[in-house]
């Protein structure tokens, strides 16, 4: 009898997995890179973080840790042939910067990399670290 119980238990939780997995779909889990990059001065050109594949269509995040000197930095993200895909944003040390793409359906897929570069104004070398995602979910 306790046996029947368990079997029947075990058979329904099996039958409810089943019905919610087959409702729910496929879920692509997001990547997130880590950098820690030396920033040219004068904005003269930009440094890129190692590439991540995009897998949704949410916006891209940039979490920066610190940057040095308390100078403000720039970053958008480029696909692997230095087309920018996003909008420019401004950042500072600690500052959780959410990046809109300009097609975020077609953006699905391609690997991509947050460039990251100072302003004309900046005289010196900076250091930025932090982590970013192309989907901030």
């Amino acid at each position: 009898m306790v046996c029947n119980l368990k079997k029947k238990a075990a058979i329904a939780m099996a039958a409810m997995m089943c019905a919610f997995m087959g409702t729910t779909g496929v879920v692509s889990a997001r990547t997130i890179g880590s950098y820690d990059l030396v920033i040219p001065s004068f904005g003269l050109s930009k440094n890129y973080t190692d590439t991540e594949v995009k897998s949704g269509t949410t916006r891209a995040v940039n979490n920066n840790t610190s940057v040095g000197g308390g100078y403000d930095l720039k970053c958008a993200v480029f696909n692997t042939a230095n087309s920018q895909m996003t909008e420019t944003k401004k950042f500072s040390s600690g500052d959780r910067v959410l990046i809109d793409y300009n097609n975020s359906s077609s953006a699905k897929g391609v690997k991509c990399k947050l460039g990251i570069w100072s302003d004309i104004t900046t005289t010196v070398k900076v250091q930025a670290r932090g982590s970013w995602s192309p989907d901030e979910s």
